[in-house]
């Protein structure tokens, strides 16, 4: 019996490649699967390198599973980058495999292993992790935007859309088992569909199938780029009775003319219309967005424009970070740079507004009743799922009081009663 662990590191579309990873070894009993590598026998690290944090982490990741002198294969966007470099860095790995050419790894890990066990990779053949009621669905690989500040098209490639049937089959399967929460995710999920020879499949044309799946409870869409967000998207949540109206905005910045260095296609003008119209047509929308300070060539006068228009369109969850300089990214070149110590001052600067923002939006919330999810269970409190918040634990959490007894994935409704700079209190009704 061979004993394999899978290490994870990075985003959902990351979780959901490494659960297709671990589909290869569905049906095979020669195979256990384990989450302590100190007792496995084969090691699987799937690697992020978006940013250089992400790297490190992957760096080191790598450096210490080495010390445990197990067979070792290292995936992913690490990978992509480092390609060159890794094999003298890492000389205890056995495998290095890309993400593009996960298509191979079968054939790979056979080879690895002196055996012919493995089929190919198959993104819809995954051992999910282990949560009975809620799943990531990725609906899409690569991207084809040019954002100046981001490696993603080098690391994954073009966008391309996974078939239809395909993730519409997936997703009533999962329902069929007991999935309630289905989260749509991608690169850019508003982007979905443009790569078909049928321009009449789009993401309103999936999410409306989803939609429709008897027993479904949540459907939750992250990640639609401002640019591609259109209002028959708008209409088809706001018309839908199992999406929730969460808008998850990779917004970025809101000058004109740093959005214009980093190749985007917005302004303030159209990110102020699209808030405004998401907010007149859903007026109980939740908006997340995304925002990158320290860009090259950042002056105070940028973030005063940042400032001023998440003051006049203020956003429920909001992250911030840093500029990254990326060699492989057009912004490398751009000057002047922005001091760190600068940038790190700045997104101090946004957190405080951000915390700010989300006081005063959560305290609205008070009275309001939502159907929820029970997700969790902290110190006899239970934590639920809502609208509110997402499934990738950025958000912040609600807590619900009540007299009853529940298991996670519980479907409940509950009163906001209490509000807090990023938490929700609730019981149920």
């Amino acid at each position: 019996m061979i004993k394999v662990c899978l290490v994870n590191l990075g985003c959902s579309k990351n979780r959901v490649d490494s659960e297709a990873v671990l589909g290869l070894f569905n049906d095979k009993s020669n195979f256990e699967i384990v989450v302590d590598e100190t007792i496995a026998d084969l090691i699987i690290v799937n690697t992020c390198a978006f940013i250089h944090d992400a790297e490190n982490e992957s760096f080191d990741t790598i450096s210490y599973l080495e010390t445990l002198n197990k067979k070792l294969v290292v995936l992913g966007c690490l990978v992509e980058k480092y390609r060159d470099i890794l094999h003298k860095k890492f000389p205890k790995v056995d495998l290095f495999v890309g993400f593009k050419d996960f298509k191979n790894l079968g054939s790979l890990l056979n080879n690895l292993l002196n055996i012919d066990d493995f089929k190919q990779y198959d993104i819809f053949n995954r051992i999910e992790e282990d949560n009975e009621f809620s799943i990531f669905l990725k609906i899409s690989e690569g991207c084809n935007h040019k954002c100046g500040f981001c490696i993603i098209p080098n690391l994954r490639g073009t966008y391309y859309s996974l078939p239809l049937v395909d993730l519409v089959n997936y997703a009533k399967n999962a329902v069929k088992r007991g999935i309630k929460e289905i989260n749509v995710i991608a690169q850019d999920t508003a982007y979905y569909g443009k790569d078909f020879k049928d321009k009449n499949i789009t993401l309103s044309t999936l999410l409306k199938e989803l939609d429709d799946i008897e027993g479904i409870e949540f459907i939750r869409v992250y990640y639609i780029y401002p640019n591609e967000l259109t209002e028959e998207i708008v209409q088809t949540i706001k018309n839908s009775k199992h999406i929730v109206p969460y808008f998850d905005l990779p917004i970025q910045h809101a000058s004109d003319r740093i959005i214009k260095l980093m190749n985007r296609n917005d302004t303030y003008e159209s990110l102020s219309n699209m808030y405004d119209y998401i907010k007149k047509e859903i007026p109980d929308a939740i908006f997340r967005c995304t925002l990158i300070v320290g860009y090259p060539t950042e002056t105070e006068e940028d973030i005063e424009i940042l400032e001023k228009y998440l003051n006049d369109h203020p956003y429920h969850h909001i992250g911030v970070f840093t500029y990254s300089n990326e060699k492989m990214a057009y912004a490398y070149k751009l000057n002047p740079q922005i001091d760190e110590q600068v940038k790190i001052e700045r997104k101090d600067r946004i957190m405080r507004l951000a915390k700010k923002l989300s006081y005063e939006l959560n305290k609205k919330m008070i009275g309001k009743q939502y159907k929820a999810i029970v997700v969790g269970e902290d110190n006899g409190t239970y934590l639920v799922r809502t609208s509110f918040n997402a499934t990738d634990d950025i958000d912040g959490d609600i807590y619900m009081k009540t007299n009853k007894n529940h298991e996670l994935g519980d479907i409940v409704e509950i009163v906001i009663t209490d509000a807090f700079v990023y938490d929700l209190y609730s019981k149920e009704i």
